[in-house]
């Protein structure tokens, strides 16, 4: 059985579990602005909003 890399919204997701590169897919997703520069904590903060 093959499992396919699946990016949930952020309320069913742990946030601090993802990488910093998928923080920024997950905000790329949502058409999010200004995160490239962004720490993992500051990401978080960002997609949590």
């Amino acid at each position: 059985m093959v499992k396919e890399a699946v990016i949930e919204e952020p309320t069913s997701v742990d946030l601090t579990k993802l990488t910093v590169a998928e923080l920024k897919a997950l905000a790329k997703e949502k058409g999010l602005s200004g995160y490239s520069a962004l720490k993992k904590a500051e990401l978080i903060a960002l997609l949590s909003k």
